[in-house]
């Protein structure tokens, strides 16, 4: 897996040094753009801006394979063509480093496709956490006033106290999780517990959009296939509240370079990507909900072809 993580963040447009993986890029690249998939899945022909190949020695009896997706939203700009107008227009994007904790002016300031170094403290967050906090009345003794939380899926290892564990957990892979199935969440964090700062990856939802337009928040995005390099960043675990939860507990983490997208107001230009995807399925279950007289009908008239 550490070779197809390697591969995803190669510079775009590079060739594996093997003549060999150079061929299987190649071919790859054309046979998946040949599908017709398109990005998410709404058609067209660049299903994949590149396909990189790592290659490893192995044993003759195995073959493994590793696939690491480099998702559509590592997109770094946007141009929108008006054919009435003739012109071009570009969406130039800002890159901001912040420092937790931050206020309310710093957050409204940025815009979608811009990017945001953070530098301090981050808080790892996630469904059992909130649940916690948001359902049955549980605190933190956490201050998360002005910080940002991330959806997190932590894969951490038990360890004795030290200088370098001072929670008594160790790090091995502190990736991002879907934030979506904690939209419901997203106001109470801000109006209850100060947070400015949610990051995650797939996007939040309506409620969140209003939460952050009216409180002052931010959503940010982590850039898909980046977990173990964002792994690489995290120095240690600082604080660990509601360790029953483990390994769903609110975690303390110095987090000294988190890059991500910014998409504000809860990322509005993803709704429409939603939309079209809906409204096929919603004439998929129509057409299986219809009897099959009526589609014995429909096909009376069809004939058998050689």
């Amino acid at each position: 897996m550490a070779l197809a993580k390697r591969a995803a963040t190669r510079e775009l447009g590079s060739r594996c040094s093997d003549p060999d993986g150079a061929k299987i890029e190649e071919q790859l690249s054309a046979a998946v753009n040949r599908l017709g998939v398109g990005p998410q899945g709404l058609g067209g022909d660049s299903t994949a801006f590149a396909v990189h190949v790592e290659l490893a020695a192995t044993h003759i009896t195995m073959n493994p394979v590793a696939v690491n997706m480099q998702c559509h939203s590592a997109r770094r700009a946007t141009a929108t063509f008006e054919a009435r107008r003739r012109h071009v227009r570009i969406l130039n994007m800002a890159h901001y480093e912040l420092k937790t904790p931050v206020t309310e002016e710093q957050v409204r300031q940025l815009r979608v496709n811009d990017t945001v170094t953070l530098q301090q403290t981050l808080f790892g967050i996630r469904d059992a956490t909130q649940i916690a906090m948001f359902d049955r009345g549980r605190t933190t003794r956490f201050d998360l006033c002005g910080h940002a939380v991330i959806h997190t899926a932590p894969n951490v290892k038990k360890v004795e106290p030290s200088a370098e564990h001072p929670a008594g957990y160790a790090p091995v892979c502190i990736g991002t999780t879907t934030s979506d199935r904690m939209e419901r969440f997203t106001r109470p964090l801000m109006e209850r517990n100060g947070v400015r700062i949610i990051i995650g990856k797939g996007g939040l939802r309506a409620d969140s959009l209003a939460a952050f337009r009216e409180l002052g928040g931010v959503y940010l995005a982590i850039v898909g296939g980046t977990a173990a390099l964002e792994t690489t960043w995290i120095e240690s675990i600082e604080d660990v509240d509601s360790d029953d939860l483990n390994p769903e507990s609110l975690r303390e983490v110095p987090h000294p370079r988190l890059r991500a997208a910014a998409g504000r107001h809860g990322q509005p230009r993803r709704q429409p990507l939603r939309r079209r995807p809906a409204r096929r399925r919603r004439a998929a279950r129509a057409g299986a909900r219809q009897p099959r007289s009526a589609v014995a009908r429909r096909c009376a008239g069809c004939r058998p072809t050689s």
